[in-house]
């Protein structure tokens, strides 16, 4: 397992939670420990750091791990400005 941050989610009403992310080799994140729980059609929702950092989205999938969306998004989205 890798490091462990305490995070924030969105929720369908619009509000924040808190939760923890493990960072993996390959740059998945999981989530743990929310606060509420994650439901069906909260796919897309922002995962923020401690900071207000944006650090992912949330995937919700039957199979695994969410994906690793850094490997499938466009390159000048993932350009440092």
């Amino acid at each position: 397992m890798g490091a462990v941050s305490q995070a924030w989610l969105l929720s369908l009403n619009q509000t924040w939670f808190s939760c923890q992310v493990h960072y993996h080799a390959m740059g998945a994140l999981w989530i743990a420990d929310t606060a509420e729980p994650i439901r069906g059609g909260m796919s897309g929702s922002p995962i923020m750091s401690e900071d207000g950092a944006t650090i992912g989205v949330v995937s919700i999938a039957a199979h695994g791990p969410n994906p690793c969306l850094a490997n499938h998004l466009p390159g000048w989205l993932l350009r440092a400005e």
